[in-house]
């Protein structure tokens, strides 16, 4: 009995271990998705194509604008193909950048 139950615990470890090894990184998504038109501290990048100055993530005013749900939305139009998991790191991430 106790070898079977040591076996569920380090089953389940390696499980949860491997889950988390492989949940995805806001700042890898950011990196290669987002950073291009925002920067790589989030802080927007004026140019590249773009017609208007995307937002800063930085500026705490901006970010209080901005509601989560929006954050999702902007994503979801802009990367297609993400997951719920992906998206909700990728929003969490967006929240870290802001500096005041």
């Amino acid at each position: 009995m106790k070898l079977l139950i040591s076996t569920i615990l380090v089953v389940a470890s390696l499980l949860f271990l491997t889950t988390s090894a492989f949940s995805s990184d806001g700042k890898t998504l950011f990196e290669a998705n987002c950073a291009k038109c925002h920067g790589t501290d989030g802080n927007g990048v004026a140019g590249n194509g773009n017609k208007t100055k995307p937002k800063d993530f930085t500026d705490g005013k901006v970010q209080a604008e901005l509601t989560d749900d929006r954050i999702v939305s902007s994503i979801k139009n802009g990367i297609p193909n993400l997951s719920p998991d992906e998206i909700k790191s990728l929003v969490a991430y967006i929240r870290s950048l802001k500096n005041n």
